[in-house]
C-alpha cells in the first residue's frame, strides 16, 4: 500500500477501530470490504497505514455501525495504554504538565500527519490540533477519539474527576450532542475555526498514580530510536529498516527484498537511489537499537550482543566503540549515573 500524501498512521490504530466495530456488530470481512487493508497488516504491530487508508477506514466503521459517535463510543471501549508506545510514556511520567509534551513528541509515532500545538497562559492550556499537513480533512471520529482518549487518560492517570473547560470541534453537531457533553462538559461548540481542547494550567501539577521514572526511561529510549528511525519522507526506507530490526540473528539482503517482495538487485537499486546501500542501513539500524538493549538492565552485554547479532561479545564491543567511542559496559554505567 502506497500513500499518495506521504503520510501514514500506525497500523495498531487501523486495529482499534477494526475492533470497536466489531464489538457493535459489524464484521471484519464487511468493514473491510472495498478498503486497501489486510489482516496482514493489522497484525503487524511495526506496519504503517496510508492515512487515505485510515480516512476510508473510519468512514466505514461510521457508516456500518450508524453511529454518528462512534470515536467517541471507541475511546470509551478501549484502553488508553492499549498498543501504542506513547500511553505508557504518559502514564509513566511524573504529572500531566510532563505528561503532555512527551505525548505530543511522540505522537508522529501513532499518526505522522499529526502536528498538535500547546497554547498555555497564566490559568487555562489549550491542544490546538490545526489543518494537517497532508491537506487532508480530518475524520470527525478521529479528532474526537484523540480528544476523548486524552480526557480518560487524564482522568484514570491522576484518579481525579478531569472536565475539560472547554472543547471545539471543526466539524457540525451531530443530531444529539449529549454523548459531547457528557465527555467534556457544559461547554462544546462545533464549527470552529479549529479543534481545541481547553482546560485549567493547574492540572498540569496533578501527579500521575503510575509514575515510575525507571519505567519511562528505558519506554522512551524504545520510543526516541523508533523516532529516529522512522522516516516520514520516504516510507520505503523504513520498510527496510524494520525487516532488519526484527532478524538481526539472521540478516541479510537477500532475506529482507524477500520479505519486501523484491530481487536483492532491485532493493539494492532503490537504497542506492536514496544514497545509502544496505550495509549502511543494516549498521544505522543495530547502532540505534544497541543503545535501546543497553538501556534494559534485565539484559546482559552478553544478550544484547546475541539479539544484534553479533558472534561473541568482543565483535560487539569493537562496533560500538565505533558508534559511540565509548564500550557498552562503560555506557551503560554512565546511562545509569545520569537517571540516578
Amino acid at each position: 500500500m502506497k500513500s499518495l500524501s506521504g503520510k501514514t498512521v500506525a497500523a495498531p490504530m487501523a486495529r482499534l477501530v477494526v475492533t470497536g466495530a466489531g464489538a457493535l456488530g459489524i464484521p471484519m470481512q464487511q468493514l473491510l470490504e472495498g478498503i486497501a487493508l489486510t489482516q496482514e497488516t493489522l497484525n503487524d504491530r511495526d506496519a504503517r497505514v496510508p492515512v487515505e487508508t485510515m480516512i476510508d477506514l473510519w468512514g466505514a466503521a461510521t457508516r456500518l455501525t450508524g453511529d454518528e459517535n462512534f470515536g467517541l463510543r471507541l475511546s470509551a471501549a478501549v484502553s488508553p495504554y492499549q498498543e501504542v508506545v506513547v500511553g505508557y510514556i504518559v502514564r509513566a511520567s511524573a504529572n500531566v504538565g510532563e505528561a503532555i509534551p512527551r505525548a505530543l513528541r511522540y505522537e508522529r509515532l501513532v499518526q505522522d500527519d499529526a502536528r498538535t500545538v500547546i497554547v498555555k497562559n497564566e490559568d487555562r492550556v489549550t491542544l490546538l490540533h490545526p489543518p494537517r499537513e497532508s491537506g487532508l480533512p480530518m475524520p470527525r471520529p478521529t479528532i474526537e477519539f484523540m480528544f476523548a482518549n486524552i480526557t480518560r487518560l487524564v482522568r484514570e492517570s491522576t484518579g481525579q474527576p478531569f472536565v475539560p473547560q472547554a472543547a471545539s470541534f471543526a466539524h457540525a453537531p451531530p443530531d444529539d450532542p449529549s454523548l459531547h457533553h457528557q465527555i467534556f462538559g457544559p461547554n462544546v461548540t462545533f464549527n470552529a475555526a479549529d479543534h481545541t481542547l481547553t482546560f485549567d494550567a493547574a492540572v498540569l501539577l496533578a501527579p500521575m498514580l503510575a509514575a515510575d521514572p525507571t519505567l519511562l526511561a528505558i519506554v522512551e529510549e524504545k520510543a526516541d530510536a523508533a523516532l529516529t528511525s522512522f522516516r516520514t519522507e520516504e516510507p520505503f526506507l523504513a520498510s527496510v529498516r524494520m525487516q532488519i530490526l526484527h532478524c538481526f540473528d539472521d540478516t541479510n539482503l537477500g532475506m529482507v527484498a524477500k520479505k519486501l517482495a523484491m530481487s536483492s538487485r532491485s532493493l539494492q537499486r532503490k537504497l542506492q537511489s536514496l544514497g545509502t546501500t544496505f550495509a549502511a542501513v543494516a549498521d544505522e539500524v543495530r547502532r540505534e537499537q544497541a543503545r535501546i538493549y543497553l538501556a534494559d538492565p534485565m539484559l546482559s552485554l552478553g544478550q544484547a550482543a546475541y539479539l544484534l547479532g553479533f558472534s561473541d561479545q568482543s565483535a560487539f564491543n569493537r562496533a560500538f566503540l565505533r558508534w559511540h567511542g565509548e564500550t557498552p559496559r562503560r555506557y551503560r554505567v554512565t546511562m545509569g549515573a545520569k537517571r540516578s
